[in-house]
């Protein structure tokens, strides 16, 4: 049974109208890949994402067969149209970096382990959010040298040594946190005034005071005035 042909992409797909995004499908694809249900899932799905890979899967098909979609002329110049507009109208570059900042806050490690507990080791078997958060990944064979019966040696896999590293959460939180203004920055200006008026005004009370002690006249005869 054949999949309907979507009129468009999903409105949510770069944040573009239906209309929108009809008019730019209507204006780059050739007629058959306009009505192919694969190509305008696949392009539906490649402008949220801007991964061929994660498109093809969201698309239903191999990832050799989006690879092929993707470099299709008309289709470049679609995905390119429809990404260039919802740049002009939301900004859609900011709220790209956003939505991976936020991977990096919602990632569970979970997502890199095995259900016996043993953790995963071909990327094929990450999912894409997941390979997004990971900053270096190390993976190292462990060999034991052991004999056949004929007493040839030969070196046997017997296990791997899984190294993740993953970018940090905290700092994620924050850009996050600055974005939807949850955390502001608060500077502290102190003035010369300010920080010197403790001492401005005792020196000001100290002469207050001076001024208020009454003037002492000596009038005491000296020797040599007359009387």
């Amino acid at each position: 049974m054949s999949l309907p042909v979507p009129d468009t992409v999903k409105e949510n797909s770069g944040e573009l109208t239906t209309d929108e995004s009809s008019f730019i499908l209507d204006a780059t694809l050739k007629a058959k890949h306009r009505k192919d249900a694969s190509v305008i899932a696949f392009i539906d799905a490649f402008v949220a994402c801007k991964s061929i890979s994660q498109a093809s899967v969201e698309a239903g098909i191999h990832p050799r067969d989006g690879y092929k979609i993707r470099h299709r002329r008309d289709v470049s110049l679609a995905i390119q149209k429809l990404i260039d507009k919802s740049a002009i109208k939301y900004g859609f570059d900011n709220s790209e970096i956003f939505e991976r900042v936020k991977e990096v806050v919602e990632f569970d490690p979970i997502m890199v382990q095995n259900p016996d507990g043993t953790f995963k080791s071909n990327m094929h078997d990450i999912p894409p959010e997941a390979r997004r958060n990971i900053k270096k990944m190390k993976v190292k064979n462990l060999y034991k040298q052991v004999e056949d019966i004929n007493g040839m040696k030969e070196k046997l896999i017997v296990g791997e040594l899984i190294e993740y590293e993953f970018y940090d959460k905290l700092k994620a939180s924050e850009l996050v946190g600055k974005e939807k203004e949850m955390f502001k920055n608060t500077t502290k200006v102190e003035h010369t005034v300010t920080k010197d008026m403790a001492s401005i005004l005792l020196e000001s009370a100290r002469r207050a005071e001076e001024r208020r002690k009454p003037e002492i006249i000596d009038i005491t005869p000296r020797k040599n005035d007359d009387v």
